[in-house]
């Protein structure tokens, strides 16, 4: 069985760092290392990492001056060693059987050009310790594309959710479509519609085998940056439907929670983004939820 490499980046969490360690060793795959990627000054982590006695898999760590979370998971696999890597934020866990399940699931493919994901289970702010799976559509039955599938809605959800902690690969693959250094936010959104526009086969495990815990500490996805959102989907080969939602969901209840800018700017903002959108059939009355739920945040919230 094909070495696993799971890389971890981290930062000034180490109490989630030590959770998600602790997923890692209790996979059912027996063949596995941690490459952890410490982000920059961090004596807390460091510490726990050089006090870490003996564990089932090994423990590997490399800190860097501050570069990034693309960049540091680009690191991390440089550094592995295995034929297959997997990813882990600091702030999620693995599922006992979550790197078996995609191994069984990538083993016979004759490429590298494959990717496997699955659902997570996530909890409510309320009760860290409740999980619930994100419904999700499968991807390859409903012929979406990558875009349609993380952007467009039904309902108050997406059509399907990828996030880092479900992907699972060749060390080849995220050596040939690495993530993209520097972004502000959507770092694993930018991956995988450049994997999209590559041709990467995306596969799809139907149960949750990754907790994507939900808290209110400081991380990337919760920044809010609709001006960096607004640029980088221009960048993005996807389907007009795709940019329409992403612009009613992304930038819009971006520009609508900017404390930054006055109500007439917000509004000013909305009229031209509204103007662009194509206003595909089937998709009106979705269109129309959104704009009213973003000009309640400006006139009624705000």
């Amino acid at each position: 069985m094909g070495l696993v490499s799971v890389v971890i980046p981290t930062r000034h969490r180490v109490d989630f760092l030590v959770r998600a360690v602790e997923s890692v060793m209790r996979q059912t795959y027996p063949n596995v290392e941690i490459w952890i990627v410490v982000d920059g000054e961090d004596a807390d982590t460091l510490a726990y990492l050089s006090q870490l006695g003996p564990t089932r898999f090994p423990v590997y760590y490399v800190q860097t001056s501050g570069i990034g979370g693309s960049a540091a998971r680009n690191l991390g696999v440089a550094k592995s060693s295995g034929k297959w890597v997997a990813f882990l934020d600091d702030d999620d866990a693995f599922l006992p059987d979550k790197i078996a399940c995609q191994w069984e699931q990538l083993r016979y493919t004759l490429d590298d050009f494959h990717l496997s994901f699955c659902p997570v289970l996530t909890n409510s702010l309320a009760d860290q310790e409740t999980f619930l799976q994100v419904p999700m559509y499968d991807l390859n039955a409903e012929s979406l594309t990558v875009a349609e599938f993380i952007f467009c809605k039904k309902g108050r959800r997406t059509l399907g959710f990828i996030q880092t902690s479900t992907l699972f690969g060749t060390r080849e693959l995220f050596r040939e479509i690495p993530f993209t250094d520097g972004l502000v936010k959507h770092q694993d959104w930018d991956l995988l519609l450049r994997m999209a526009q590559q041709d990467v086969q995306f596969h799809q495990l139907e149960e949750a085998k990754t907790r994507f815990y939900r808290h209110d500490a400081p991380s990337v996805g919760n920044t809010n940056a609709w001006a960096f959102s607004d640029s980088w989907i221009q960048q993005m080969e996807i389907s007009k439907l795709a940019r329409d939602y992403f612009m009613l969901s992304i930038v819009l209840r971006g520009v609508a929670k900017d404390s930054t800018l006055s109500k007439s700017e917000k509004h000013g903002h909305f009229k031209r983004k509204i103007r662009d959108l194509t206003w595909q059939k089937g998709h009106y009355f979705q269109f129309l939820r959104l704009i009213f739920v973003n000009f309640a945040r400006i006139y009624i919230k705000g």
